[in-house]
């Protein structure tokens, strides 16, 4: 089966575009909601993102930096984007109990 598009042009080009969206949802959110969490949401994407980058690079790359730095920039930023502090700005009179909730 000829697929006219390669897995690791279509891996880059899906890594750029999380990039960039991370860039902007930064770029709007962080004016409006507390920097702090919108910081580390925006940082995680970039982290998932050249996790992917490296990953789509297997031709070039070795296959134990590959996939030991692919897989630990993937982990890393998945773990900065799902929790965040139970406050914001959004939500003034609230305290931080230790509670953690997604970043959605």
């Amino acid at each position: 089966m000829n697929l006219p598009l390669e897995p690791t042009t279509a891996l880059l080009s899906v890594s750029l575009v999380y990039g960039l969206m991370a860039l902007m949802v930064w770029a709007l959110l962080a004016r409006h909601h507390a920097t702090h969490s919108v910081a580390l949401w925006a940082g995680g994407c970039l982290l998932f993102c050249a996790g992917i980058a490296l990953l789509a690079l297997r031709q070039r790359l070795p296959p134990l930096p590959r996939v030991v730095g692919g897989n630990t920039l993937i982990l890393t930023g998945l773990l900065m984007q799902a929790p965040r502090c139970a406050t914001s700005r959004a939500c003034p009179g609230q305290r931080c109990r230790g509670g953690w909730q997604r970043l959605g």
